[in-house]
């Protein structure tokens, strides 16, 4: 049996190519692989890996630490994409000079706030590091958003989400006024207005108060991330559940159990009416 020796960190590892598992690693971990991806490849394949003195290594050990670096890599990446056209978007949404056109360009970016808050409110809850591993470890929900199932959603029904999570009614309200001017404005605009100027005015007013909004959001998440810093304890086991008495919510996330039930049910009867529908 042909074995191979792999350096990394100062340690020496013995593999070997039983199966051709050693030649799959190195093609799946590509032409310009380091030593340390081709081992952490081997070892996604189940290959017998062993240390210096001849004892064998448990696998997942390499490949998990490859994964998570790949996917922090990803997410960095992503982040980095998404922030970029994030500035472009603000820039342009500046400079355009029709307030009813700002007026959709402003409801895009709210949309998009709305759902970082709330995959942000989801990660604090849902996700948490545990002990001296610092291994990501996650707790139950109720309810696990996805970015397809947000996307999808309209601006009035991305508040009403956030209402259930967040404990700030002013800010709740404050939206929930946006919206309803937003409507009147974008889908019955023949039917409430007789002059082109009356939907600028309005349009206008409803810019403004989404500006509000947008700067609060900055405040808000800085709020929620500094208090779950604060008040939230970092002894949370996998199994737990939002319920259990151990876990401690920040005054952000008050009642948090019984809105996230009622969030629960109002998606099973939306799934329940698409499928029958």
């Amino acid at each position: 049996m042909q074995e191979m020796k792999i350096k990394i960190g100062g340690r020496e590892y013995t593999l070997n190519n039983n199966n051709g598992k050693y030649d799959r690693a190195k093609k799946d971990a590509g032409d310009d692989a380091t030593p340390e991806q081709i081992l952490a490849h081997y070892d996604k394949l189940a290959g017998l890996i062993k240390d210096e003195n001849g004892n064998k290594i448990e696998n997942s050990r390499f490949w998990e630490k490859e994964r998570k670096e790949k996917f922090i890599k990803k997410a960095v990446t992503d982040f980095e994409e998404r922030e970029k056209f994030h500035e472009d978007f603000i820039k342009y949404l500046k400079k355009e000079q029709s307030n009813y056109a700002k007026l959709i360009l402003q409801e895009n970016l709210i949309s998009y706030e709305i759902i970082s808050l709330l995959f942000l409110i989801h990660s604090i809850i849902n996700v948490d590091f545990i002990g001296k591993n610092s291994n990501f470890q996650r707790t139950e929900i109720f309810v696990k958003f996805t970015p397809k199932d947000l996307q999808a959603k309209t601006l009035g029904q991305l508040i009403q989400y956030l209402g259930i999570f967040l404990n700030n009614s002013q800010f709740i309200a404050k939206l929930n006024k946006l919206n309803k001017l937003r409507n009147n404005i974008t889908h019955n605009i023949f039917y409430n207005y007789q002059r082109f100027t009356d939907v600028h005015t309005e349009s206008a007013r409803a810019v403004t108060l989404g500006e509000e909004i947008l700067d609060q959001f900055k405040i808000i998440i800085k709020d929620i991330i500094k208090l779950s810093k604060n008040n939230m304890i970092k002894e949370i086991k996998g199994t737990d559940k939002i319920s259990d008495s151990r876990v401690i919510i920040n005054d952000n996330f008050k009642d948090l159990d019984e809105r996230l039930k009622k969030i629960e049910k109002k998606l099973q009867l939306e799934n329940k009416n698409t499928s029958q529908g």
